[in-house]
């Protein structure tokens, strides 16, 4: 019989399903549970760089679709900031694109 096991906190499994979650709510354009969900996966110290980018990017992009530039852009830095800490080659290029769009 399988039994659900919880995802250890900060885990690519604990990551995914709040990214799940995300997609779902980004895709029907209710940008606020997107920032609800995905804004306490931030606290944790075990999540890994690649994950926190990703984390932040979705909150960016919700922010950024209610008009509110301020945070969006605060957002884009901090996944930014994420992806040079990935320690493996990775595209952080989307955050930059975001980053030079909002700073003009």
């Amino acid at each position: 019989m399988a039994r659900m096991l919880p995802a250890e906190k900060g885990s690519n499994f604990y990551f995914e399903t709040y990214q799940l979650i995300a997609d779902i709510y980004y895709g029907q354009k209710r940008y606020d549970y997107v920032i609800y969900y995905m804004k306490p996966l931030l606290d944790e110290p075990k999540l890994h760089p690649s994950n926190r980018y990703k984390t932040c990017m979705v909150i960016g992009k919700s922010y950024l679709a209610k008009g509110d530039q301020a945070n969006a852009l605060k957002y884009f830095r901090e996944a930014l900031d994420a992806g040079k800490k990935v320690p493996y080659k990775y595209n952080y290029s989307e955050a930059e694109k975001y980053i030079k769009g909002l700073t003009k």
